[in-house]
């Protein structure tokens, strides 16, 4: 059993949406604030959803969070909106960061709307900020996989059905347990 309380995540799901900001109309209860790849917060009861910075969630790794804060900055630049469920419209909807503490190697996904293309210079710069070699945190993690899927899925999340294309690298990661070797993929269950 580890002592580990903070920073074991070996994978996280990032949302991409916009902070909470207090409107300033009184018919409204919020407005849509910046870009954020973070985690959901919010009330369904009063229709406020939102995403908030993962900065201070203690079991995420430094790799992973700076993996979120690169990938924010693409997300912003490219002028592409998120997906908002709500309206079931919009582009971006989930980072997934994917580690080996043992190999040390990230596997990430990032998962868009179905049947909407990327645009060309958007894809390039994903793949020269996140792609296959890129090192990541002061630990020595390489990125070894960097993965587009595909989703319809109104909740804005994705199932191994979907589609999936290598942008850069492999289709995994390479994890050892217990001296036995694994190939993690994108929809693996561990």
């Amino acid at each position: 059993m580890s002592d580990n309380t903070d920073k074991y995540r070996n994978k996280v799901e990032f949302t991409v949406g916009r902070t909470y900001k207090p409107s300033t109309d009184e018919s409204r209860l919020w407005d849509e604030g910046d870009i954020c790849v973070g985690f959901n917060r919010g009330n369904a009861f009063k229709g406020i959803s939102f995403v908030e910075r993962p900065d201070a969630i203690k079991v995420n790794s430094d790799e992973s969070l700076v993996v979120a804060k690169i990938f924010e900055e693409i997300v912003r630049d490219s002028r592409v909106g998120p997906y908002d469920k709500n309206s079931n419209s919009g582009f971006w909807r989930i980072l997934v960061a994917r580690e080996s503490k043992i190999t040390k190697q990230l596997l990430l996904s990032v998962v868009i709307t179905k049947g909407q293309e990327m645009p060309e210079v958007v894809r390039k710069t994903l793949i020269a900020k996140l792609g296959s070699g890129t090192k990541v945190g002061s630990q020595g993690f390489e990125i070894v996989s960097l993965t587009l899927i595909k989703s319809s899925d109104l909740s804005g999340g994705y199932k191994e059905q979907d589609e999936m294309e290598i942008l850069s690298g492999k289709d995994s990661y390479e994890e050892i347990l217990c001296g036995l070797k694994f190939n993690v993929s994108p929809f693996a269950f561990f």
